[in-house]
């Protein structure tokens, strides 16, 4: 509720206008800012949040370098995957807790996040060492490769490429698991795709044979080590 009045110097006193009680406002719950984290995930960019106490439901925001915020989705969940965020691009996420009667809390803060997807990739021997593949990724600058001893082991990065397969040439009867973590790199900032273990493949390197051929008196004698 509002109430004019005015001060008189001259004799120090205040001087207060009439008011309306009909006019009284409802008392306003204040609601506090929300923290959100935003990483890729299968399908998108996942977007979360904790809860904010009196809030009914949460609206998600959106925009990019050359746009403006966008409502993209209103929510009483406390977590979104935005499935339509174009691969590669870097978009800027924010969210308002909103009151039940659609009054709006202080914006969270700003997170940005480029989109990748994911990939799986399939090991094999070759002459050569073992040979690593997977398919290619939209929107990926490039790809990380972990890898690892054993299943129980933490994973460790190898090295970025921008090709789909590479070679590892470690010593023969050793087993190694491989993962691949697709990457995209925009206006100066690394963002990566989703990853976990079902999307890794290993194998024991199998040293090539030596065989040797000649002939013999009922045919083609071969035989190898």
């Amino acid at each position: 509720m509002v109430r004019p009045d005015k001060y008189v110097s001259s004799i120090g006193k205040w001087y207060f206008g009439p008011y309306d009680p009909s006019g009284y406002s409802a008392p306003v719950i204040r609601l506090a800012a929300a923290a959100i984290a935003v990483k890729n995930d299968k399908t998108g960019a996942k977007i979360t949040w904790n809860a904010v106490d009196n809030a009914s439901k949460y609206y998600i925001y959106r925009k990019t370098s050359s746009s403006g915020w966008t409502l993209i989705k209103a929510t009483t969940e406390l977590s979104y995957i935005d499935t339509t965020a174009a691969a590669g691009t870097a978009y800027q996420y924010c969210i308002n807790a909103m009151d039940s009667a659609d009054g709006a809390g202080p914006d969270s803060n700003i997170v940005t996040n480029a989109f990748v997807g994911y990939t799986a990739c399939k090991v094999k021997n070759t002459a050569s060492g073992v040979t690593i593949s997977w398919s290619k990724t939209t929107g990926a600058t490039g790809y990380r490769i972990y890898y690892r001893a054993d299943s129980s082991a933490s994973w460790k990065g190898w090295k970025n490429v921008a090709a789909t397969s590479v070679t590892d040439s470690f010593a023969a009867g050793k087993y190694y698991e491989y993962l691949i973590r697709p990457y995209v790199t925009t206006g100066g900032t690394t963002y990566y795709g989703y990853w976990d273990n079902t999307l890794s493949d290993g194998v024991i390197r199998l040293a090539a044979p030596a065989i040797t051929v000649k002939n013999a008196a009922d045919g083609v004698n071969i035989s190898w080590k």
